[in-house]
């Protein structure tokens, strides 16, 4: 309604747009192999192997949201130099994925039918990298923008320059079910990690900016403009190990 209009004080705010670019790069190249063969009528052995490579200057995706966007050309005048969104290993960078199993069916009449299997599993570390946030606001000074960056993302080291560790794991599973009509019952235990094997697949990639540099003209020098904090590389959480010795067991219905 114009007649009951408030006027309070202007508010400059910096224009946001979408729009597609070629600027983000994100490949995956893989080879993938799998088989699988019946010994006897009872007895089935299979595997399946990945060789990857996940390379580009994006990595597009979080294991908790999936796609997300990437803001690479916004304040992009605060970004114009290589180490920003370098190009190198991606988050999700995985060399090698292997699988292997082995079957074994035990009819039991009546009883129902009892299956054994056990597997085998193989996965290369994933990649990580040293970066932080460096100030850039003085460097480029005011060019118009409201509210621009004061700092921004710097890669220390090539991105995915690092990678946790290599886990291997010995899993056994026991299937039983019983047909009773339209309704199926089963039972399933599982020992995952049987040797309780203890790799490290996360942690902690804290870095500390110490001295100001210009990231536009000048190379950073370890341990004079940075460096990593005492924590870089180590587990900070249970969760940063894969899942020790573990059992489970499930009992249903199907129908």
């Amino acid at each position: 309604n114009p007649n009951n209009t408030v006027e309070g004080p202007s508010v400059d705010l910096d224009l946001q747009t979408f729009s597609k670019t070629n600027d983000l790069e994100r490949t995956y190249k893989a080879v993938q192999l799998q088989g699988a063969y019946r010994l006897t009528n009872r007895f089935n052995v299979g595997g399946n192997y990945t060789w990857s490579r996940n390379r580009g200057n994006s990595d597009g995706e979080t294991a908790g949201n999936g796609p997300v966007a990437d803001l690479i050309n916004s304040y992009s005048e605060y970004k114009a130099f290589d180490r920003h969104q370098p190009v190198g290993y991606l988050l999700a960078d995985q060399e090698h994925k292997a699988r292997a199993w082995a079957s074994y069916d035990i009819p039991m009449g009546t009883f129902g039918n009892l299956n054994v299997t056990a597997l085998q599993r193989f996965d290369s570390g994933t990649p990580y990298s040293a970066f932080g946030n460096v100030p850039v606001g003085d460097i480029v000074g005011d060019i118009g923008y409201a509210t621009p960056p004061s700092s921004v993302t710097y890669f220390f080291s090539d991105r995915g320059e690092f990678r946790w560790e290599d886990t291997t794991s010995t899993d056994l599973a026991l299937n039983w079910n019983l047909g009773l009509g339209r309704v199926n019952l089963f039972a399933q235990g599982e020992v995952i990690n049987v040797f309780d094997e203890s790799a490290q697949v996360n942690g902690s990639t804290a870095v500390a900016v110490l001295e100001p540099f210009n990231p536009f003209t000048e190379t950073p020098v370890e341990g004079v403009h940075w460096e990593k904090r005492a924590s870089f590389g180590t587990a900070t959480s249970v969760n940063h190990y894969q899942l020790p010795l573990t059992y489970r067991l499930s009992v249903g219905l199907r129908f």
